[in-house]
């Protein structure tokens, strides 16, 4: 959990807030899920004060049936748009229903015209269904269109929760705390047989299901008022080892980030870190740290002798750790080693045609003054660009396609720090150029 909460501190300070809403609700959902109410809450309305930051629906609908159970929804979260009757019907949709996410289309093998998949469940006799369709056949006893809530009788409850089992016998016994992540039929039978206990009044049986998937976060169940009493109850804190000391401390430094960013804005959640101790908190999370030897000065005065400036320090201090940095994750960046680098100009000349209109000159004189020096999956790129007006030496980074700075180790500091240390050697240019840049 500790990992979690570091995590959002460093988006909080840094990332835009439709980036920060996931993984503060993930927080949320945990401490709501482990009984601690009050100190989601507390974070909760901290987020709202702000009133341009509006979450969508569908996180705050989570947490509608639990404010009503303890009476605690805080004031300044927007009005209830949807009834808890609603909320419940569209979770027992989703897990049970023909349309739902987790609903008989969903469910159904691609290979298989869908009306062909559904009347081959419904005529097969009970004990010939195997795997999936065990899975399946459960979601359609357990719907009634035509009851209340969609739910259908106990009766016919009780014999979808014998398919699910039959379902996740060969899984069983499941481990406290399962790791499902990858592997979403498990975790929907085991939501599916959580809500079916609740419903069939049995408590232990619920809670021993809700514990086995709570390392993969059970917030979305939360919409079932039965599995809320649960789980308000805090009987299953102690699955994600949290204390109410630790959980109020935590609170405490979350609330006050939350505060610090909606009076000050955004800032660099990295800059206090040094390169190497960046790619040492890289290590750790991705596993990689300087995965190429550092440039020597003699390959980096090369470089600037062939660009005909000066780089950042920055850059320069990156260089003397790792000369480049490899991908090391399926959307992580590289950066060149230092002989690859080159005028963006030199190497992108689509790029500029692209640009050519007049009326686009700003950004093609940034462009020309641009160096690439990394690259992004589908051919994204990195450049630094100098800044200013046209007199001015000062550089900057420049990122050529919109992305958020942040805790996301995809994104060294170097992509968006100003940096006004790079000096360029004088040259000639024409009246031309010095006219537009």
């Amino acid at each position: 959990m500790q990992t979690e909460i570091t995590l959002l501190l460093d988006k909080i300070k840094s990332e835009d807030m439709i980036s920060v809403w996931p993984y503060l609700f993930q927080v949320t959902d945990t401490w709501m899920s482990a009984g601690y109410f009050n100190e989601a809450n507390r974070l909760l309305s901290v987020f709202f004060e702000a009133k341009n930051e509006v979450a969508p629906q569908f996180y705050i609908d989570t947490y509608e049936i639990p404010w009503a159970l303890t009476g605690t929804r805080p004031h300044n979260v927007p009005a209830l748009t949807r009834s808890i009757d609603d909320i419940e019907l569209g979770l027992w949709d989703n897990l049970f229903g023909p349309n739902g996410y987790w609903g008989w289309r969903m469910l159904s093998d691609c290979g298989e015209a869908l009306s062909v998949f559904i009347d081959r469940i419904k005529t097969t006799e009970l004990e010939k269904l195997a795997g999936n369709d065990l899975r399946v056949r459960a979601a359609m006893i357990a719907y009634d269109k035509d009851r209340l809530g969609h739910v259908a009788s106990s009766e016919f409850l009780f014999e979808a929760s014998l398919l699910l089992e039959r379902f996740l016998e060969p899984r069983a016994p499941l481990p406290s705390n399962l790791d499902l992540s990858g592997y979403v039929p498990v975790y929907h039978a085991v939501s599916a047989q959580a809500i079916l206990a609740s419903r069939l009044g049995d408590v232990d049986r619920a809670t021993a299901h809700l514990v086995a998937i709570s390392k993969n976060g059970i917030g979305l169940l939360l919409r079932d008022g039965m599995v809320a009493k649960i789980a308000l109850s805090g009987v299953l804190g102690a699955n994600w080892e949290i204390t109410p000391q630790q959980c109020d401390e935590d609170a405490q430094l979350i609330e006050k980030a939350l505060r610090e960013r909606f009076k000050s804005g955004r800032q660099l959640a990295y800059g206090r870190l040094t390169w190497r101790q960046l790619l040492r908190r890289l290590h750790r999370v991705w596993e990689v740290g300087p995965n190429r030897e550092p440039a020597t000065t003699t390959a980096i005065k090369t470089a600037e002798k062939r660009l005909g400036i000066r780089l950042p320090a920055s850059y320069r201090a990156f260089l003397v750790v790792t000369n480049g940095l490899a991908k090391y994750n399926p959307v992580g960046v590289e950066i060149f080693p230092i002989e690859k680098i080159a005028w963006l100009r030199e190497v992108e000349q689509e790029l500029f045609d692209a640009y050519s209109d007049p009326e686009l000159e700003d950004i093609s004189c940034k462009l020309r003054k641009s160096l690439l020096i990394g690259s992004e999956p589908f051919r994204d790129r990195t450049a630094i660009a100098r800044s200013g007006g046209r007199s001015s030496s000062r550089m900057g980074m420049l990122v050529l396609r919109p992305l958020g700075p942040g805790a996301s180790p995809n994104l060294p500091p170097l992509y968006w720090k100003r940096t006004p240390e790079i000096r360029p050697a004088r040259r000639r240019r024409s009246p031309r150029q010095i006219r537009k840049c």
